[in-house]
């Protein structure tokens, strides 16, 4: 089941799918720029709900939903759950890199430590890489990486001269899932999850570099990555925030081994800039966080 979301893959992804041997139904198959069928970024699962019911109503084994022009690409379970991009990443580099031991895959900053950790346990090398389509694709490019998977739902592979296409990921998803002969909620049954926040938008109007300059100063004993605004890797967990090029305002991104450990990441940076906790400190509490991709101001 496919969902284009009314954008450029409308109207012939599905029969392209169809001629490679995957029987396949679409919705939201007709082109409209407007985009009024869904938020064309695949990447929220509540943007996916239409996809969601349809691939359970339908009884399909895969979901496909590709955003307004078409480069990235989320996938939904056979019970309709949308899978995050960590957990595609991860089914990929299952696939990819046991076959090439030492292959290189670049990842963008943002990523889980569990793609990482993926990444070596199958014998490969990861190279964490700032966020962005350009960034990615130099890197994959200047390393001869064999996969670079990104946070946003962008999947880069070395047999497209380092370029991404979500029809060439979609395909071999559903390849994947064809030939394993299980569930595609059989195999992420025992992918890693760990407790990892969406982007937190806070519009500030402080000194952005002071800001960062003090949060990486306050963390002398433990890893600090300085490639795309400040990394913090502490023993469970990391802590990220990155100021915006064209708005008054910080993303930040938290992740732990645990939810418990999350809290403590999180609590870590609010002890260091106090004047942030009231816009973060809710992510550190799962019951509680507001909706992915809200911005908030302090």
């Amino acid at each position: 089941m496919v969902d284009p979301g009314g954008g450029c893959w409308s109207g012939w992804v599905a029969s392209l799918l169809r001629d490679a041997g995957y029987p396949t139904r679409a919705i939201h198959d007709t082109p409209d720029g407007r985009f009024p069928f869904r938020d064309p970024n695949p990447s929220v699962p509540e943007h996916l709900l239409a996809l969601r019911e349809a691939v359970v109503a339908e009884g399909a084994g895969l979901g496909v939903a590709f955003d307004g022009d078409g480069d990235r690409v989320a996938f939904v379970d056979e019970r309709g759950r949308a899978l995050p991009a960590d957990e595609t990443a991860i089914l990929l580099i299952r696939h990819l890199v046991p076959g090439e031991p030492g292959a290189r895959v670049a990842h963008d900053i943002k990523c889980s430590q569990a793609v990482a950790d993926e990444v070596r346990r199958c014998g490969g090398v990861p190279l964490m890489e700032r966020s962005g389509h350009t960034f990615l694709k130099t890197r994959m490019i200047r390393e001869n990486a064999l996969f670079g998977p990104e946070a946003s739902g962008h999947y880069f592979f070395r047999a497209l001269s380092g370029g991404d296409d979500a029809l060439y990921c979609a395909l071999m998803m559903a390849g994947l899932v064809a030939r394993a002969g299980s569930p595609l909620s059989e195999l992420v049954r025992d992918l890693p999850r760990y407790a990892t926040t969406s982007d937190i938008r806070v519009r500030y109007t402080g000194n952005p570099t002071a800001l960062l300059e003090r949060i990486a100063a306050s963390f002398p004993g433990e890893s600090v990555c300085r490639l795309d605004g400040v990394r913090v890797q502490f023993l469970e967990g990391w802590g990220l925030i990155r100021p915006s090029v064209t708005e008054p305002a910080l993303t930040l991104r938290f992740e732990g081994r645990t939810s418990e450990a999350l809290r403590r990441v999180v609590q870590e940076f609010v002890a260091v800039a106090p004047e942030l906790g009231p816009w973060i400190e809710p992510f550190a509490n799962p019951s509680s966080r507001p909706r992915p991709g809200s911005t908030r101001t302090p």
